[in-house]
């Protein structure tokens, strides 16, 4: 290298320079940002802060080639001093490169890692301001209490203008070769001092005018630059590892940003865009023919690209899906277009717009939270005690039409106090549409689909209201669907918006999950009710059959008991009554059931009885005879057989002579076989 030793001495110095001003503005915009409690900014601190590692960088890499020209510098002393032939001086030189060894060990891990380091910081702290920033109101992002915005704003300016006179200082040096990465730094530096002088007016603006959206624009502003800037530092280091290099050159730094030159430069807005192409072709291609013929054509070629473009534009083609409308300085003109191609005027004169009126368009109404999905994609089942979405559910008012018609309309307010019963359901409902005249639906309303779906759930809070919540949830919910689309499609025709309502979803009408218990507790009452309805019925029924042979016999035999009881009451003859006792008997007679059985056997156990009586009087009358005409031996033959039927089972002993004084002795013990034991214990 031919440059003066003293071109890298005042490098390092302009570049301890830059470090210097870079930490004061750091220093400044932190001090100011904790002070005022303003993010915005602590934003712009956090910015500064990321320039200290390119000045560092720079430092470290102009001091190493300081070191490297006094390197050269003594090597062309000792090669003047014992003569450029001698192979044993050469070797020894080559040896002695140290310091160019260590420069070029600088340019390859230092430099790119540096820049690696700063768009990683610009990436990951921008991201994180950013996302921070973006939600946060404007109080938060205002200005603290007891804060006097006008010393922050002179700080902040003042700080300002120091740190863009370093940086065109420095900016100014960088159109030295020798200087040119010192351009890296300006540039950073720059973008810091234009941060800090819009941080100062946005601070007095705060102040004087009582308005905080000028922070909040600088608190998301200033995080979007800084992405902005670590992308482009980060495709830089991409493109430095792809680009051709010539041997001896000076590698431009990654976190050399092109956009900060652009502000750091502006005058060499055309060099600064030539030196790029030139940097990353590797040679001056812009002194090429091809680059001078297409400075030379550029004008031209604009030109007829404009014209091609305008003429163009002269030409629709409408999708078979779809129609277009011509605007003519927003004006519609003529009806849509039909799929195929159309002229019209140039843009801007005339303006095509696309609809496509063939697509069926989704809009839910009611509660328009999403529905929960499986691991596969397949929609959840919808349990009523269960969330099935990811978002809390809108309630929707139900009331009885029947306690709505309770109350008298004819009455006054004052009169009319009986409440309206009124549920709460959740409803998911989805309206599936599609535009049926294009004119109409782009002319008459500035948002076809809010509107609709305004109307649509004017209409399904319409219906609802009209039904109870017991009706919505099992029979009525079937054609609840067509009435909807009907209604709708009416009030969408009356209004004019030019859709047409394909068809209504329900996927679910149900109970607030809170009370979907207690609906599930109802419908088990039901339930059990009815199962307990229909066995009693059963059991009449089987009752009724056992009793009369069949439910149909048995209901008309009742009927005419009570026939026959209103013929009692009302004291008909009783002929009437007679006839009618015995139809009822005809009827159970020959139905027979169990009353008729029952009715069979109690005529046959009177008959037994009656038969039984009449054969006792019969027996009385023969013995009375047999008594007249024998007393004596009738008294006799009864005694006698009353004393066989008593004395039967009994132990009898009989004595024979005179036994007036003999002593008797007996022994009362029964003997009994195993035989008869077993044959008792059997008869007990």
């Amino acid at each position: 290298m031919d440059q003066d030793q003293q071109t890298y001495v005042r490098a390092v110095s302009r570049s301890l320079w830059g470090l210097a001003v870079q930490a004061l503005v750091a220093g400044a915009l932190l001090f100011v940002g904790m002070w005022s409690e303003v993010a915005a900014i602590q934003v712009g601190a956090w910015y500064a802060f990321g320039g200290l590692m390119i000045w560092l960088c720079l430092v470290v890499v102009y001091q190493q080639h300081r070191l490297e020209q006094l390197e050269t510098m003594e090597t062309e002393q000792l090669a003047q001093r014992h003569g450029t032939e001698s192979s044993i001086f050469e070797t020894s030189a080559d040896d002695l490169a140290v310091a160019r060894k260590r420069l070029e060990r600088l340019y390859r891990w230092l430099v790119p890692i540096t820049s690696l380091l700063v768009a990683a910081y610009l990436i990951g702290i921008g991201f994180w301001l950013m996302v921070t920033h973006v939600s946060a109101s404007a109080a938060t992002i205002g200005m603290g209490e007891g804060v006097d915005g006008r010393v922050a704003a002179v700080i902040l300016i003042g700080v300002a203008l120091g740190a863009f006179l370093i940086s065109r200082y420095i900016a100014g040096m960088a159109t030295v070769e020798a200087w040119r990465a010192l351009r890296g730094g300006a540039g950073y530096l720059m973008g810091a001092s234009m941060a800090s002088f819009l941080l100062g007016i946005a601070m007095a603006v705060t102040y004087w005018a009582q308005v905080a959206w000028p922070l909040k624009i600088l608190a998301v502003g200033l995080p979007a630059c800084m992405l902005l800037v670590g992308a482009e530092i980060a495709l830089n280091f991409v493109l430095n590892i792809y680009r051709p290099r010539k041997r001896d050159e000076m590698p431009r730094p990654a976190f050399d940003s092109r956009i900060l030159s652009l502000i750091t430069q502006p005058e060499s807005i055309a060099k600064t865009i030539n030196e790029a192409i030139n940097y990353q072709f590797g040679f001056e291609i812009t002194r090429s023919w091809f680059w001078q013929l297409l400075s030379r054509a550029f004008i031209s070629l604009v030109g007829f690209g404009l014209v091609a473009l305008l003429l163009l534009s002269c030409i629709v083609v409408v999708e078979p899906h779809e129609q277009a409308l011509i605007t003519r300085f927003g004006e519609i003109r003529g009806g849509p277009l039909e799929p195929g191609p159309h002229l019209k005027w140039p843009w801007p004169i005339s303006k095509a717009e696309h609809h496509d009126v063939q697509r069926i368009r989704e809009l839910p109404i009611g509660s328009k939270a999403e529905l929960l999905r499986k691991d596969n994609g397949a929609l959840a089942p919808i349990l009523w005690d269960r969330p099935h979405t990811k978002e809390k559910p809108v309630n929707l008012i139900v009331a009885s039409p029947i306690s709505t018609a309770r109350t008298d309309p004819s009455a006054t307010s004052d009169e009319n106090t009986t409440p309206v019963s009124v549920s709460l359901v959740n409803a998911e409902i989805v309206l599936h549409y599609r535009i049926e005249d294009l004119k109409t639906y782009v002319e008459n309303q500035v948002n076809a689909e809010a509107t609709l779906s305004v109307l649509a759930e004017s209409e399904v809070t319409r219906y609802l209201l009209a039904h109870d919540i017991d009706q919505l949830i099992s029979l009525e919910r079937i054609g609840a669907d067509e009435q909807l689309r009907q209604n709708i499609n009416r009030r969408a025709e009356e209004k004019k918006l030019g859709v047409s309502v394909v068809n209504v979803l329900l996927p679910s009408i149900h109970p607030p999950q809170k009370v979907a218990g207690e609906f599930h507790a109802a419908v088990q009452a039901r339930r059990e009710l009815k199962i307990a309805v229909e066995l009693a019925e059963t059991e009449a029924i089987r009752t009724l059959v056992a009793a009369a042979g069949s439910a149909e016999q048995a209901r008309m035999i009742v009927r005419q008991i009570e026939d026959l009881d209103d013929l009692k009451r009302q004291s008909a003859s009783a002929e009437a009554i007679a006839d009618k006792d015995q139809q009822i008997k005809t009827l159970i007679e020959s139905a027979g059931g169990a009353a008729s059985v029952r009715i069979a056997e109690a005529r046959a156990a009177r008959w037994e009885v009656e038969n039984a009586e009449r054969g006792r009087v019969m027996r009385f009358a023969a013995q009375y005879d047999a008594y007249r005409q024998a007393p004596r031996l009738y008294k006799m033959r009864r005694w006698l057989e009353v004393l066989a039927s008593g004395m039967g089972g009994a132990r009898k002993y009989m004595f024979v002579g005179k036994f007036d004084q003999a002593i008797l002795r007996f022994d009362l013990k029964d003997v009994v076989g195993d035989y008869e034991m077993l044959m008792d214990a059997e008869a007990q």
